[in-house]
């Protein structure tokens, strides 16, 4: 298991709304009252009902929802951030659109996520690490485009020295490897996960070894377009690579982590990377004592992911359910609103239309189209409890897995922005955690021009 071990506790702010801030909301282009309005998500169906859903406010109440102003006019120095973290070194953020939703089908399946950035902290000084390097420059953006930031959690019994190593080796990793991969120049959100299995990530992370050690085959690698990393894909690899991989002597040789270190102490990543921010990180490297987790979970191997991934990755099923899930919330809703699921399942098809065979799609006799309307009828069932429907629910989604395994025409597992706030939300309001690492809830990041001292404008 995993727990919040925070190094040291995380500040929070209050938040209070009036007038100001509804003048504040323009870009908004509607009307903001409270603050569960700027996260609220709305579906409407045939039959004209519109069912509200919270994704984005991960569980908590609107008096519990930590404030976390950025403001790119201060460059690294984000004091709020730096307080909310504490002591910590890494977070995760999640940038979104859930205040100015799209209509767009696929935006509205990954519940308007459309960037994740590793949040990288040294001293006073903080910045973001992007596939694309030059994404906003390294830094937060603007009012019209918020964040929410999430913090991993560690096994429970990692000791304090222990998350700091680990800290260090993901920072380490997640220089290198935004240094010297390369962002896909075509993407559209259904693209396949490079590394599906630890050893797939393990190889990546030789290449990019070989890479900072100048061998043209391994650039040569990293450049080809199914090496490519999207940049949700660049955190996951991060991750994992900075829980399983350590860089130190124990697992490479003196001469490459000594050259690392050089590399580190006179900065020489800034000078191959587009991110003008990362000269104010000191890079470090994990003591010689630290081991790579060990740690599994049952789920991820009976699922096929393989032992020791930081976050399990979302297979369609996880694309399709979340989705389902989040906008209608059985769970609050009850048992009646299974016809609006069922509603929201026929829109997902559009999804399933760009990796699954054409002809499969299309043929309502394939063995997929059989299982979407068994899938149907499960949702449609008004069962006794919620945990009934969830048990009726759990082996037809495990035929899905299976049928789309093969025949998908890309791959079957995915990390979209998304996968973040979803697995936070599992651990928050289900208490299950999918991989090596918790996702824990960090705060909201919200623009300094709308925030003030108690709350925001």
């Amino acid at each position: 298991m995993t727990k919040d071990n925070s190094i040291n506790n995380t500040s929070s702010t209050t938040l209070q709304m009036d007038s100001t801030f509804k003048r504040h909301t323009a870009y908004l282009g509607r009307l903001i009252a409270s603050y569960h309005n700027l996260y609220q998500q709305e579906s409407t169906f045939s039959d004209g009902e519109k069912v509200q859903s919270y994704p984005h406010l991960i569980g908590y109440k609107e008096e519990e929802v930590r404030v976390v102003a950025y403001d790119d006019s201060r460059g690294p120095d984000q004091l709020s951030l730096v307080k909310s973290m504490g002591e910590r070194q890494i977070a995760i953020s999640i940038k979104h659109h859930a205040q100015s939703p799209s209509n767009d089908h696929l935006e509205i399946m990954k519940l308007q996520c459309t960037h994740a950035q590793l949040v990288v902290r040294s001293g006073n000084k903080v910045i973001t690490l992007n596939n694309p390097q030059n994404y906003q420059s390294g830094l937060f953006g603007d009012t019209s485009y918020p964040m929410i930031f999430f913090t991993p959690s560690f096994p429970e019994q990692l000791s304090r020295e222990d998350i700091i190593d680990c800290e260090k080796n993901i920072i380490a990793w997640s220089a290198l490897i935004n240094t010297y991969s390369h962002f896909p120049g075509d993407y559209n959100g259904g693209d396949p996960l490079t590394a599906k299995t630890l050893q797939e990530a393990h190889l990546f992370g030789k290449k990019v070894l070989d890479a900072f050690g100048g061998k043209a085959e391994a650039i040569q690698w990293l450049e080809q377009e199914n090496n490519k990393l999207y940049c949700a894909e660049m955190v996951f690899l991060a991750l994992t690579l900075g829980t399983t991989f350590p860089l130190n002597e124990q697992y490479l040789a003196s001469d490459v982590i000594n050259s690392l270190r050089e590399a580190f102490l006179d900065k020489r990543l800034s000078s191959l990377n587009s991110n003008p921010q990362l000269s104010e990180i000191n890079i470090e490297l994990p003591r010689f004592s630290f081991q790579p987790f060990k740690q599994a979970s049952e789920e991820i191997v009976k699922n096929g992911f393989g032992d020791g991934l930081a976050i399990q990755p979302m297979l369609v099923t996880d694309m399709i359910t979340s989705f389902i899930k989040y906008s209608v919330p059985r769970k609050d809703r009850g048992e009646k609103c299974g016809k609006y699921q069922v509603e929201l399942l026929q829109h997902s098809k559009l999804f399933l239309k760009q990796f699954l065979p054409h002809q499969e799609i299309q043929n309502p006799n394939s063995k997929i189209n059989i299982l979407i309307k068994k899938l149907e009828v499960v949702l449609l069932v008004e069962y006794e409890s919620y945990e009934a429907f969830q048990a009726s629910l759990k082996d037809t989604l495990f035929e899905i897995e299976v049928e789309v395994a093969l025949i998908s025409t890309a791959s079957n597992m995915f990390i979209p922005p998304h996968t973040f706030l979803v697995r936070a939300l599992e651990k928050k309001i289900e208490n299950k955690v999918k991989g090596l690492l918790g996702i824990d809830y960090l705060g909201h990041g919200i623009h300094q021009s709308l925030v003030k001292e108690g709350g925001v404008r």
